[in-house]
């Protein structure tokens, strides 16, 4: 059974003041990035789509591989097998951990420069968010493991995982 669905991910900050040093009010600012996916391969098309809730122990990681599957599962049941990666959204939903999200440096292009754990991830709704529109190349090696990892040491952290993709 195929997926059929229309995916979208969007990342908007409205009405944000522009500040100048040293913090003086000016201008509001109005940033969108809005991608809508229609079903299928080519750019603004996927088909492949992970959607799931993970706990990851203190100190732990959390890796996912989005070529291969690993396990994991898309909403129709059968096994994730990305070749582009679209879009990903990685959110704290719960715990008081924080996270970062790493890739090898020869991994997914596009996400190895800057999934280097320089960024944690502390408060509930903390959102870590890539988008593409023609997609990151991903493939079936352990290079392109995406890792979550708990990097506060001392406590669990629940992150809510949505990756979209084709196949092809």
């Amino acid at each position: 059974m195929a997926i059929t669905h229309r995916s979208s991910a969007v990342c908007r900050i409205q009405n944000a003041p522009i500040f100048s040093s040293p913090l003086v009010g000016g201008a509001q600012s109005d940033n969108v990035s809005d991608r809508h996916f229609a079903h299928g391969t080519g750019p603004d098309q996927c088909d492949q789509v992970y959607d799931a809730s993970h706990t990851i122990g203190a100190g732990g990681t959390l890796s996912l591989d989005l070529a291969t599957g690993g396990g994991l599962l898309q909403p129709d049941g059968s096994a994730v097998a990305m070749v582009k990666l679209k879009a990903l959204m990685i959110r704290k939903t719960d715990g008081d951990g924080t996270f970062g999200v790493e890739v090898p440096a020869n991994g997914i292009l596009h996400l190895a420069a800057v999934g280097d754990k320089t960024q944690t991830f502390a408060s509930d709704g903390d959102t870590y968010m890539f988008i593409n529109r023609v997609g990151a190349n991903v493939t079936a090696v352990t290079a392109d493991l995406l890792q979550i990892d708990e990097v506060g040491g001392a406590s669990t952290v629940t992150v809510h995982v949505t990756a979209l993709g084709d196949s092809a």
